[in-house]
């Protein structure tokens, strides 16, 4: 604003009404042309000096304003008032008109209507392949009013469904089918997509034998016996093409530091004709597992050539050479207790040595006594023990009479005399040939031809007495003491 003359004149920057003092009349906004106009009577009307005065000595800066008077603030509380008009016009339009929406319901499941699949079974036929595989998830497009459409948000698989129809279906085969789908809320505009492809196949059943397989191995000292399963014969439902690759089945049981017995439930896998597992969705009423009973316990193995005994008296002119026993040992399982308690209980049936008369090889058969009643056999309880007997070998000494000797080779012009009367000779062999020889058995013979005058060392030769086999065949050593002989010429010679 401007002062003039004590008379305050709008310069139309200032956007306030205001009146004018002194002769002039009051000045209105009315715009550019009003201004235009405005100035021109001004100009008419003024008399004596004009004084201009600064604006800025007249007018407060913007940024001395309050915030609520500046200019921003002005034009953004309009604005919002202006927006919140339009927000409750347009509202109000909404709740009058509730226009149509349609409203996608994403993955909504699909599953086949009510008693289809029983019917199908019924009849001898069977989806092929994994049903969650076939009936994949659809969109829904749901036609409904904006006043439902908050009522989605909860509970939509109660609100949308979508089935399948194969009641129709009689025989094997590939179909194509739409999907229906229901909005209990509004209508269904469409589906996505609206079509599934199925095979149907012939239901039926076989008959698998069942076994028992482990992995892992027990630790050491423990032993299990076979697995007892409660189902052996494991009867399968499901289509006829799948059916045809199975060649049996098996549940595995991992032994892994097992040590207590096993009594537990164990899945049961489906294999091929190579032994390779087949997928066992497509099996139907079948419950694919068992359950396994099996005892485990630590084990001992008991060395058996400790307990042989002998009853009875060996002839004496034998001996026992060898004795063995096979197998070595007898392998036991039982609790711990039972097992510390088995070395001072048990024993091996005694041999009867009075029976064995000759050399030879004899065998018997034993069995191990005084097992406890809740020992399990591992290895057979019969065993064979091999018992080598020969003679006993001896060694006797008889003094024989060089006098009664067979002295050959004699030369005429030589006198004989010997040092010593008496041979020793020694026998060593079988006791049963030699233990009863006397010096009478004993035939000295002394060869003293090509003996020279003076002393000589001789060795006799010894002969038996009958002349029995043994002193010819070398089962009997024989050995004689040396003799001294002194030759001296004959008188006369």
């Amino acid at each position: 604003m401007l002062r003039v003359n004590n008379m305050t004149i709008d310069d139309g920057n200032d956007r306030d009404d205001f009146s004018a003092t002194g002769n002039l009349p009051p000045v209105e906004r009315t715009g550019a042309s009003d201004k235009a106009e405005r100035d021109r009577k001004f100009s008419n009307t003024m008399t004596g000096t004009v004084s201009t005065v600064s604006y800025q000595n007249t007018v407060k800066d913007e940024k001395d304003l309050p915030w609520h008077k500046r200019k921003l603030a002005r034009k953004l509380r309009y604005a919002f008032i202006a927006l919140l008009v339009a927000i409750t016009l347009w509202g109000y339009v909404l709740m009058s008109e509730n226009p149509v929406r349609i409203k996608r319901i994403e993955n909504v499941s699909v599953s086949f209507a009510g008693g289809n699949e029983a019917d199908l079974k019924a009849r001898g036929l069977i989806i092929s392949g994994d049903i969650d595989t076939v009936l994949t998830n659809v969109d829904v497009n749901v036609r409904t009013t904006l006043n439902d459409l908050p009522r989605f948000k909860n509970s939509v698989g109660d609100i949308v469904t979508a089935t399948v129809n194969i009641g129709d279906i009689r025989e094997p085969g590939t179909y194509t089918r739409r999907i229906a789908a229901t909005s209990t809320i509004g209508a269904v505009e469409s589906v996505e997509p609206s079509e599934i492809t199925i095979t149907v196949e012939n239901y039926v059943k076989r008959q698998v034998p069942v076994t028992c397989s482990f992995e892992g191995e027990l630790p050491d000292g423990y032993w299990h016996d076979e697995p007892s399963l409660d189902t052996s014969i494991l009867e399968v439902l499901g289509p006829e093409s799948t059916l045809k690759l199975i060649s049996r089945a098996i549940c595995v049981v991992d032994l892994s530091e097992r040590t207590d017995p096993v009594f537990d439930s164990f899945a049961i896998d489906l294999l091929d004709h190579e032994g390779n597992v087949i997928d066992s969705s497509f099996v139907k009423d079948t419950v694919l597992a068992t359950v396994v009973r099996m005892n485990i316990l630590p084990y001992i193995d008991i060395p058996l050539d400790q307990y042989i005994t002998a009853i009875g008296d060996l002839n004496e002119d034998y001996e026992i050479s060898s004795i063995s026993i096979n197998p070595a040992f007898l392998s036991v399982a039982a609790t711990e207790a039972t097992l510390q308690a088995i070395p001072s209980s048990v024993s091996i049936e005694p041999i009867n040595v009075s029976e064995f008369n000759e050399t030879g090889t004899y065998i018997q058969k034993v069995s191990m006594l005084g097992l406890p009643s809740d020992v399990t056999l591992l290895s057979d309880n019969n065993f064979i023990v091999t018992i080598e007997v020969e003679d006993k070998s001896i060694t006797t000494s008889l003094t024989c009479s060089v006098d009664d000797a067979n002295i050959t080779g004699r030369d005429d012009q030589y006198k004989y005399q010997f040092t010593s009367r008496n041979c020793i000779v020694e026998f060593t062999g079988p006791a049963r040939l030699i233990k009863n020889l006397t010096a009478e058995d004993v035939i000295l013979e002394i060869d003293v031809s090509g003996l020279s005058r003076g002393y000589n060392e001789l060795t006799p030769i010894v002969r038996i007495v009958g002349d029995p086999a043994w002193a010819e065949d070398g089962s009997v050593q024989i050995s004689s003491g040396k003799i001294i002989c002194v030759l001296t010429t004959a008188t006369g010679a």
